[in-house]
């Protein structure tokens, strides 16, 4: 492997590590940005929601275009919309901006995430998984600095939420010259894949529809645990000040699952199954804990479920069709979108009509959905896998 396609992975890693800087740093700063705007639970639903409607949209433009333009062309681009959207952020003077900066980081955000797993897939290839889970871990190491950093600049400097977006714009203004400098194996098409407008055909089916509908849950109770965590401290239990702890436990503990599941790569249905199930169980739980150390060790045992999923989903996704990696990571990346925006605007109404603790026995009971689809995928892959062509959305074999 030449020079530059040797940097390529460690430039993902950190852009991903950026991404996970933004996320931790606005879990935590969400309830201050409400405060300081003076706006409802509802509406900081919204203001969450605005990203990751991004999310949802922009993988679906850009997702097949980053086939054909080129991958590289298209993160530098995500990078530059990222950028912008942390700068009018922290530019911004009322809650209607900030929303319209949220929207377009979210943007960046989106095309950077999914097109950079499409590299791992295009560079790597059947490894392409353990790399993916890598890139996560590094992902989530990023989530727990972000509180981290946050908390410390807000105590040690006097300063406010606005050092997330700041951060995360530093991080990505550097990473600019690297990016250009890496070399991007381009696509390479199998011998039996058809050229020109066939080439292009995209026809999910039912196993595919079940991999979107478990990302959607995912996605939608990983954000709903994340954001609402200082809500639940500060308004349910009447503690002040430990919420970067909270979510630094739930993020620390996602880097070591996702590292054991890029190891363990190959048992990824079990995985995935027993993920949903541990997830499911512990935001039930929630709902009858108060003690601080107990909701901070089933935030950590949360992030150990929620860790292996969202690397397993993708790579499945992205590994059964290579020659359409862009595509592919986009129709997920956005399935993240739709989760990500739809969650948190339920957990507001949610919030706002019985409280968080039953904002979180709602996720319990999206979680059982997920494993009701995830029984379904493994129903049709042990059924009538015979009969379908290839071609078709299936799971690889885990042999």
């Amino acid at each position: 492997m030449k020079k530059k396609e040797k940097l390529l992975f460690p430039v993902v890693c950190i852009l991903l590590f950026g991404l996970g800087l933004e996320t931790g740093g606005f879990q935590l700063s969400v309830l201050q940005m409400a405060k300081e705007f003076q706006i409802s639970s509802a509406s900081m639903g919204l203001m969450i929601g605005a990203q990751y409607g991004a999310i949802m949209l922009m993988p679906l433009i850009f997702g097949k275009r980053s086939d054909r333009w080129g991958k590289k062309y298209v993160i530098l681009g995500a990078m530059l919309v990222f950028l912008a959207g942390c700068l009018l952020i922290v530019a911004a003077p009322g809650y209607g901006l900030v929303l319209a900066g949220i929207f377009v980081l979210g943007s960046g955000y989106s095309v950077c995430e999914s097109t950079a797993t499409a590299v791992l897939t295009d560079q790597f290839a059947k490894k392409a998984g353990g790399y993916i889970s890598l890139t996560q871990s590094c992902f989530s190491l990023g989530a727990v600095a972000g509180p981290l950093l946050v908390d410390y600049g807000i105590r040690r400097f006097g300063m406010d939420w606005r050092l997330t977006f700041w951060m995360a714009a530093g991080l990505y203004a550097c990473m600019l010259v690297p990016m250009l400098c890496t070399q991007v194996r381009p696509l390479q098409l199998s011998a039996g894949t058809p050229s020109g407008k066939e080439g292009h055909r995209f026809r999910p089916d039912l196993v595919m529809g079940c991999l979107i509908f478990a990302m959607v849950i995912y996605v939608g109770i990983e954000n709903g645990t994340g954001y609402f965590a200082d809500t639940f401290l500060e308004l349910d239990l009447q503690i002040t000040g430990k919420a970067s702890g909270v979510i630094a436990a739930f993020w620390s503990a996602m880097i070591l699952s996702r590292i054991v599941s890029g190891i363990l790569y190959r048992l990824k249905r079990r995985l995935l199954l027993i993920c949903y199930t541990g997830s499911m169980l512990l935001l039930g739980g929630l709902y009858f804990v108060s003690d601080l150390h107990v909701v901070t060790v089933m935030f950590f045992l949360m992030g150990l479920f929620y860790g292996p999923v969202w690397p397993a989903l993708m790579g499945i996704a992205a590994e059964e069709y290579p020659e359409r990696t862009g595509a592919v990571t986009g129709l997920m990346a956005s399935a993240c979108g739709a989760g990500g925006a739809l969650f948190p605007v339920l957990m507001g109404w949610a919030l706002n009509m019985f409280g968080v603790r039953a904002s979180y026995l709602m996720m319990a009971g999206m979680a059982g959905l997920a494993i009701a689809a995830i029984l379904r995928l493994y129903i049709h892959l042990n059924g009538k896998s015979a009969g379908r062509k290839r071609g078709d959305w299936h799971v690889p074999s885990e042999k």
